[in-house]
């Protein structure tokens, strides 16, 4: 049985986790999967769509007529919320993104949109905390204003740690060079991975 490692990457829209997870794709030979791309797949079942996961990504903040007039976005998370969740619970897609990581031959995944408590709750109930490293990423500008997502609370309300074992980083996204180089230190070392390095 694989021993999974997963980095879960947290932080609102354009705040640079796809950008953190190519990074760590390429140096570190990992594998990766979004929860929104379950989400996505199955919105656009729903619309009778036949699309790429990324199709919307350029013009989901605008009104669309696959859509029936409304934004991806919104179609997305009134999906999500409205339907998935109201239906089978809370933890529907890290259920079935476990699924997706269990097919995986590669032990290393990283994943790019943690956006909610329970998320955080079911992949440590799951794979072990000692298992999960938790990116949380910060950069100027860049919020949940508009997005049923937000940052996860890996302490208790006593400041004490929820998930005993869990690594956690938090890092501000302002230099990409310098947000790259983190990524790479502390992945590599909760990976125990030696890490690519490019030559010149």
């Amino acid at each position: 049985m694989i021993n999974y490692k997963l980095i879960l990457f947290n932080g609102p829209p354009r705040s640079g986790k796809d950008t953190g997870v190519d990074h760590l794709v390429k140096q570190l030979d990992m594998g990766h999967i979004k929860l929104a791309g379950v989400l996505k797949d199955r919105t656009h079942a729903l619309y009778g769509l036949k699309r790429a996961t990324e199709h919307y990504d350029r013009c989901k903040d605008r009104p669309h007529d696959d859509f029936l007039g409304i934004k991806p976005r919104d179609a997305y998370i009134n999906v999500a919320e409205k339907l998935f969740k109201e239906v089978h619970g809370q933890t529907i897609f890290p259920e079935l993104l476990t699924i997706e990581v269990r097919k995986q031959s590669n032990p290393y995944i990283a994943v790019s949109d943690l956006g909610f408590q329970q998320e955080l709750e079911y992949f440590v109930e799951h794979f072990g905390a000692q298992n999960i490293l938790l990116v949380k990423v910060f950069r100027k500008d860049c919020n949940f204003d508009n997005d049923s997502r937000d940052y996860v609370d890996e302490f208790d309300e006593r400041g004490n740690p929820r998930f005993p074992g869990l690594q956690t980083i938090n890092i501000i996204n302002d230099k990409l060079d310098k947000y790259q180089e983190q990524l790479s230190e502390v992945a590599a070392d909760f990976l125990l991975i030696p890490r690519v390095v490019e030559s010149a």
